[in-house]
C-alpha cells in the first residue's frame, strides 16, 4: 500500500468559519434578485457554490447579477473571517511530519486571504476557482492538485465539510477522504457521500493519518 505523502484541505467550512457569512450572503443577494426568501433547507442541496444555489433554486436568468451582488457581500467581510481553531497548529504539524500540503477550494481569494493570515508558505500548490473550469463535486480541482503536487490518488488524503469534497475526492481517486463536522456537512451525509473517515475537530487529523500510516 502506497504511503500518504499528500494532504487537500478545502478552506471554507474546513480552514476558515464561513458557515454563516456565506448563507447570509446568500440569502440577502436572493432576495435582492428575487424579492423573495428562501430558506436554507432549500439551499443545502446546492450550497458548495453559491452561483449552483441560485441556478438550482431559480434558474439561469439574472445568475450574473445574483453573482455581482453576492460577491459584494462576501468581499466586504470574508478576509476578517476567522480561521477554526487549532489552524496554524495543526499546519506546522503536518509541514514538520512531511505532508505536502495542497488547498483544494472554490473560492476566489483564497491565496489573499492565507498570505493575510499567514499560513499561505505551508501550501506546496492552491487550486481556487480561477483555476478549473469545473468545480467540486467535479473531480478536476481534486486532480489538477494531485498533478501539480506529483502525487497519485492512493498517496493523498483529502480533508473537507461538504458532500461536494468528498464526491470530487473520490471520483478523483483519493484513497482517504475525511469529513470534519464543523462546517456544513453531518456526518450521516458525508458518510453518504464517500467520506472513509469523519473527524470533529482539526486537531484529531494528526493522529488519523498516522494510524493511516
Amino acid at each position: 500500500m502506497a504511503k500518504i505523502k499528500a494532504v487537500l484541505l478545502d478552506l471554507d467550512g474546513t480552514l476558515r468559519d464561513t458557515k454563516e457569512l456565506i448563507y447570509s450572503s446568500i440569502e440577502r443577494a436572493l432576495k435582492i434578485r428575487t424579492g423573495k426568501d428562501f430558506n436554507r433547507e432549500e439551499m443545502e442541496p446546492y450550497i458548495h457554490h453559491h452561483r449552483e444555489v441560485y441556478k438550482g433554486l431559480v434558474g439561469e436568468e439574472g445568475l450574473e447579477e445574483f453573482d455581482e451582488v453576492y460577491t459584494k457581500f462576501i468581499r466586504a467581510e470574508i478576509l476578517s473571517t476567522k480561521l477554526f481553531e487549532g489552524v496554524n497548529d495543526l499546519l506546522h504539524e503536518l509541514h514538520r511530519s512531511g505532508y505536502r500540503l495542497a488547498l483544494v477550494s472554490s473560492a476566489r481569494e483564497g491565496e489573499k486571504y492565507l498570505r493575510k493570515h499567514g499560513i499561505h508558505e505551508h501550501f506546496e500548490v492552491l487550486i481556487g476557482a480561477h483555476d478549473v473550469t469545473k468545480l467540486k463535486p467535479h473531480p478536476e480541482p481534486v486532480e489538477l492538485a494531485l498533478r501539480k503536487l506529483g502525487v497519485a490518488g492512493d498517496e493523498a488524503v483529502m480533508v473537507g465539510d461538504m458532500t461536494a469534497d468528498m464526491l470530487s475526492a473520490k471520483e478523483a481517486g483519493v484513497r482517504y477522504r475525511i469529513g470534519i463536522t464543523h462546517g456544513f456537512g453531518t456526518a450521516e451525509q458525508l458518510e453518504e457521500a464517500g467520506a472513509t473517515h469523519i473527524i470533529a475537530r482539526l486537531a484529531e487529523l494528526p493522529a488519523l493519518l498516522h494510524s493511516l500510516i
